[in-house]
């Protein structure tokens, strides 16, 4: 199947390059008006584009169709330039400001998936991940199929959901613990008050302890999820810096990557590490209210 898009993507080149000369000769004996001038450098521009997302082995089909939709209605309105009437070329600026916003989603969809891939490849050590398989392959094919704005929606969604089910894996195996050592200590502190029958015998008894036992796992589960999430925006944090410095090895080493793709990159994954960076304390708090919650629980 890799086989197959990468010669699929050899084939578009192609065609673009073919396609690209032909438009840059065909007005050769008439004067361009600004607006074909500036429409032809707008496709040069898509072309690149095009060319850098195939550098990263990004799909390219649906960019591709925008670029082949851009050059017919160039070719069209320079034709009726050389028929001495006015072309419209504002289906070629939106075909090409088109494949700009896309090249820029599919990046950073790219970016965050090959974090993603690593994050999801550890949990899977610690974690039984299975059930979600198919979350997994649903966004290997969004970025496949080129829907890379559904690629990050599913990406965040994903995060979430593993942060979820360690929070809910980790809490079957605490939640005998945490409970038989609380009940411990509640017997220990209240067995005169046990031994009395009626008390024993009561519905408030069993509702009471029902009670505890429902807040005791009810605050760990929200503990260990909020946990679980600290540690994957703690891996991403680690992953993102390990990006980073590659990069940093390849622009000044290998000089590998221009200093536009650089800058760039090294802007978005500093942003990210940021917005990382807020939510940590959040979630750090919202621990410490846990934890208040659960002493008081304990005490009672």
């Amino acid at each position: 199947m890799f086989e197959y898009k990468k010669s699929t993507m050899r084939k578009i080149t192609v065609l673009y390059l073919a396609a690209l000369a032909l438009i840059l000769f065909l007005p050769i004996n008439i004067a361009l008006s600004n607006e074909s001038i500036n429409a032809q450098k707008a496709i040069e521009k898509a072309g690149n584009d095009i060319a850098e997302m195939q550098s990263k082995e990004i799909p390219i089909l649906r960019v591709n169709e925008s670029l082949t939709e851009a050059i017919q209605f160039y070719s069209g309105q320079v034709l009726l330039e050389e028929n001495n009437k006015t072309g419209n070329y504002k289906l070629v600026m939106d075909n090409a400001l088109k494949i700009e916003k896309i090249k820029e989603k599919a990046i950073k969809a790219s970016d965050e998936l090959k974090i993603f891939r690593e994050a999801y490849e550890n949990a899977k050590k610690e974690n039984d991940l299975s059930s979600m398989e198919s979350d997994y392959n649903e966004i290997e094919l969004s970025f496949t199929e080129e829907r890379f704005e559904d690629t990050l929606l599913l990406i965040d969604a994903a995060y979430n959901k593993i942060s979820d089910l360690e929070a809910s894996q980790t809490a079957l195996k605490l939640f005998y613990d945490t409970t038989s050592r609380t009940l411990q200590q509640f017997f220990i502190d209240n067995w005169n008050s046990l031994l009395s029958g009626k008390f024993y015998k009561s519905v408030y008894f069993y509702f009471f302890v029902f009670f505890i036992l429902i807040l005791i796992f009810w605050t760990t589960l929200k503990k260990l999820s909020v946990g679980s999430k600290m540690k994957h925006l703690m891996l991403q944090k680690a992953t993102l810096n390990s990006l980073i410095k590659k990069m940093q090895y390849d622009y000044f080493k290998l000089k590998k990557i221009s200093e536009i793709e650089y800058k760039v990159k090294t802007d978005r994954f500093k942003e990210m590490i940021r917005d990382i960076d807020r939510q940590i304390p959040l979630l750090k708090e919202t621990l410490a209210k846990l934890d208040k919650e659960k002493i008081k629980i304990s005490k009672n």
